[in-house]
Formats: C-alpha cells, structure tokens, sequence
C-alpha cells in the first residue's frame, strides 16, 4: 500500500508539472544512490521522505474511515480495489497543497 501511495504522489505532482516521472524515477535505479553524501542523494532523499510522509498521512486517514464503516474487515481493506480508489481520490484532494510546492516535491531539478 505504501509503494502504491507513494508512486501516486509522485504521479500527482510531476502530472501538476507537466514532467515525465518515468525519466526521474530511472535516477533511482542505481541502489548506491542512499548511500552517497552529495547534494544529489540528499535531495533524492528529502522528496522521498515528502512522498512517503504525504503517503503515509494519506493510509492512516483513509484506514481510518474505512474502519468507522459497517462490516469492516481489516483484511478484506487491503484487497479491496475500492480501497485504492478512496487513497487515489484522497491523494488528488491534498493536490492543493503539492501544487503550491511541486518544485519541492520532484526528484529532478530542472536545468
């Protein structure tokens, strides 16, 4: 659930930005990138951290209603495709408060 989330902030913000996430995300693709202490591994990792905080907020929120509904089954939440619906629909609603900070949220600088 959290790699869903995640990926679809990332969606969210560089769909706001008119940029391609698919050339981005490939920055990602050498594993050493955590390991490195450059201004680049720390940017990486501070919009990841944006992305996973937003996305965790988002599953915690989303749970959260879905338990207060008649026959919630823990389980049965996680397999549902309903369940990826209400975290994309309430990912789009806090796209507000991405838009006014997109730049901060791209894994690329623009040259």
């Amino acid at each position: 659930m959290i790699f869903f989330a995640v990926g679809k902030s990332l969606r969210i913000v560089y769909q706001q930005l008119g940029r391609d996430l698919k050339q981005d995300i490939s920055k990602l693709s050498n594993p050493q990138w955590l390991e490195s202490k450059d201004s680049k591994a720390e940017h990486f990792t501070t919009v990841i951290g944006q992305h996973f905080e937003l996305s965790v907020r988002t599953l915690k929120k989303v749970y959260e209603q879905a338990k207060k509904e008649a026959g919630f089954v823990h389980r049965n939440w996680f397999r549902d495709q309903a369940t990826l619906n209400s975290i994309d629909k309430e990912l789009e609603s806090v796209s507000m408060f991405t838009k006014k900070m997109s730049q901060d949220y791209v894994l690329a600088k623009e040259k």
